[in-house]
């Protein structure tokens, strides 16, 4: 793996942790609009799981719920909480078997990886029937406005900043090049006109 993007997202996490230690805090807004389109599935994979906020809520709910990081920093606090997780680069093959989950989960992730075509297609391969997938909306109405001004937002600079860019034409035009077909859409922020005052994306896909 590449040493300085694993220690960029140990840096990253290790600021996360210290602002809020509590690892089992309740799922955020990107979080809960993947758990209100959960279908009914007895396994799931949390691709770039973190510290594993959603795979809590999951395990909770009975499923069995695996987990795959880049940070040796989250995986830890994960493994403290019992939670089931591996170490994985997300820019390569997946370390599973063709079919081996229910569903297959990634949240706020696509925009941190360099191929995120290549691990949508990764995620359909592992998966048996549904993949969801939540991105941020980066033609999001606040973050056109700051650009205006001439203001660049947080997630397009620094060190936690975002290196690929997503809004809902685009995510959707990714979802059907990796031949996965979009069954439910949920939004964070404003769900009217979504693909301006939503701050965040997510859709259920099926095989």
């Amino acid at each position: 793996m590449n040493s300085v993007r694993e220690r960029l997202h140990n840096d990253n996490w290790a600021v996360k942790i210290s602002r809020n230690k509590d690892s089992k805090r309740a799922p955020n807004s990107a979080n809960m609009s993947v758990i209100s389109i959960l279908p009914e599935v007895s396994s799931v994979l949390d691709v770039g799981c973190g510290r594993g906020e959603l795979m809590s809520s999951l395990k909770s709910k009975g499923i069995d719920v695996t987990g795959i990081d880049i940070s040796d920093v989250a995986l830890k606090e994960a493994a403290k909480n019992g939670l089931m997780v591996k170490k994985v680069d997300l820019d390569g093959r997946l370390p599973f078997k063709e079919n081996s989950f229910d569903c297959v989960i990634c949240v706020q992730v696509l925009m941190h990886v360099f191929n995120p075509e290549g691990l949508l297609v990764e995620m359909k391969r592992v998966s048996n029937k549904f993949v969801i997938i939540n991105v941020p909306n980066h033609s999001y109405w606040r973050f056109r406005i700051n650009f205006l001004l001439g203001n660049m937002p947080d997630v397009f600079s620094g060190r936690a900043a975002h290196i690929r860019f997503f809004n809902r034409k685009k995510i959707i035009q990714m979802i059907s090049d990796s031949e996965l077909k979009v069954i439910k859409e949920s939004y964070t922020g404003k769900k009217l006109f979504p693909s301006v005052f939503a701050t965040g994306l997510t859709f259920l896909c099926k095989k």
